[in-house]
């Protein structure tokens, strides 16, 4: 039963945590019109210059398919990402960073990185 007390709390904490970083790089990111929630889409993406399906992206940032979608629709409404058709299946394509998007996600790689 302690343990099961002392878990809550440290869960309790780490939301904490979570929320106010959120507010932080909410703070950041205000200048590139974009939030925390798209955050780590831009910082995958940086990483995949040919860009990753909505599937592999939905994976690896362990969110649901229909909130990837709608963050990367947000997205390309930014023009920070495009879609790319995949040369392996033709009906599959990839997102990937426009130059905008690339050069915003190298400004946010900085600013994490003070």
């Amino acid at each position: 039963m302690q343990e099961n007390i002392k878990m809550e709390e440290f869960l309790i904490h780490l939301r904490g945590i979570i929320k106010n970083m959120q507010k932080v790089f909410n703070k950041e990111l205000k200048s590139f019109n974009i939030s925390s929630s798209h955050l780590l889409y831009m910082m995958l993406l940086r990483n995949y210059p040919l860009g990753l399906t909505m599937t592999k992206l939905s994976h690896m940032s362990q969110v649901d398919k229909a909130l990837t979608s709608r963050v990367v629709k947000e997205l390309e409404e930014k023009n920070y990402v495009y879609r790319d058709t995949n040369d392996k299946h033709l009906r599959n394509y990839n997102i990937c960073l426009t130059e905008k998007g690339l050069e915003v996600a190298n400004k946010i790689n900085e600013i994490m990185k003070k």
